[in-house]
C-alpha cells in the first residue's frame, strides 16, 4: 500500500495481482513508458501524459507534468503510515551511511566538505539531470566521511557519492 498527497489530496494506491486499486476502487489502467522520464498513462477511456520533472527520494517528494500541468506530490510508504500512527517519526536522530544518485545526471554543485556534520534536509548537493537541477538533501545526520565526486561530473543511477561515518 502507497499513499500519495497531490494537491493536499491524499490517495491510497495498491496492487494486487495485475490490479491497480485506487481508494480501494479497481482502477482499469495502461502504462507506457515513453523514455525514462515519460509515460502515457490510460486509466478508463482517458489518456495522459506524463513527464518526471523532478524526485527527492531522500524526503519521497516528486514533481511531474500531467498533460502539462505542474503536480507536486508526496509518497507515504507503509513503514511511515505505520510510524505516523505510533507517533513517530521515521528518521528522527537517524544516522546516514551513504547517499547514492537517485537518476543519472551531472553534479552541479557540492555543498559539503570531509568532517563537516550534517543534519537531516541540509541540501548535501545538486544534482542535474534532463535540464532540472535536484537539491539532495540529507535524510538524517551524519558525518561527511569520503566524497566519491566531483562537480561537474556525470553520474549514473544509485551511484555512491558520499560515504558518512
Amino acid at each position: 500500500m502507497l499513499k500519495v498527497e497531490i494537491d493536499q489530496k491524499q490517495y491510497t494506491l495498491h496492487k494486487e495481482y495485475e490490479t491497480l486499486y485506487l481508494d480501494q476502487e479497481p482502477v482499469a489502467h495502461q502504462i507506457r513508458p515513453i523514455d525514462d522520464f515519460s509515460y502515457e498513462v490510460r486509466i478508463g477511456n482517458r489518456g495522459y501524459i506524463l513527464y518526471t520533472t523532478g524526485i527527492n527520494p531522500l524526503e519521497n517528494t516528486f514533481s511531474i507534468r500531467i498533460n502539462g500541468k505542474k503536480v507536486i506530490g508526496k509518497c507515504i510508504t507503509q513503514k511511515q503510515i505505520f510510524l505516523q500512527i505510533l507517533g513517530l517519526e521515521a528518521t528522527a536522530g537517524q544516522k546516514i551511511q551513504e547517499l547514492k544518485a537517485p537518476m543519472p545526471g551531472l553534479i552541479r554543485a557540492v555543498h559539503v566538505g570531509v568532517g563537516e556534520k550534517v543534519s537531516k534536509g541540509q541540501i548535501i548537493l545538486v544534482l542535474e539531470a534532463m535540464k532540472m537541477e535536484n537539491a539532495l538533501k540529507s535524510p538524517g545526520e551524519g558525518i561527511v566521511k569520503q566524497i566519491l565526486i566531483n562537480q561537474g561530473q556525470a553520474v549514473e543511477k544509485n551511484q555512491l557519492l558520499i560515504v558518512f561515518e
